[in-house]
């Protein structure tokens, strides 16, 4: 008797500790991909604005900026083409009054300048940390 009930306990113990394991069934599927398009176009039309969306009122005419025509001299066309100018900041001493020096880029070619100064064609006439004229 006493083996029996050891020997149960026993099993209950290796078969604890051991669990035997489920099946696992693969299920197959397709790993094919085939999305639907969609051909259907949406269509639109601006419509003018006739009541101001944050005031409520109706629109009046004085916000409206008034077209100014665009007049060009027919000598002033060129066939100039500017090259490509790329600013990438200025080289300044905060303890002395010396003269900023800017760092530019034409045509991927990056050089140091001084106001004044040209490069390719390319002259500083003013600059500061933000921005560059060129001439």
């Amino acid at each position: 008797m006493v083996l029996l009930v050891w020997g149960i306990i026993g099993y209950r113990i290796i078969s604890a500790v051991n669990p035997d394991e489920p099946q696992i069934k693969a299920k197959a599927f397709s790993a094919n991909f085939n999305p639907k398009i969609n051909t259907t176009t949406d269509s639109f039309s601006i419509q003018p604005v006739k009541r101001d969306p944050f005031l409520g009122t109706l629109a009046t005419n004085k916000g409206k900026l008034k077209k100014r025509k665009n007049t060009v001299a027919a000598t002033a066309k060129s066939d100039f083409v500017w090259p490509q100018i790329v600013y990438l900041g200025v080289v300044k001493d905060k303890h002395s009054k010396a003269e900023n020096i800017y760092i530019i880029s034409v045509e991927g070619n990056q050089t140091l300048l001084k106001k004044g100064k040209a490069f390719n064609e390319v002259t500083i006439t003013k600059g500061n940390a933000k921005r560059l004229i060129v001439k």
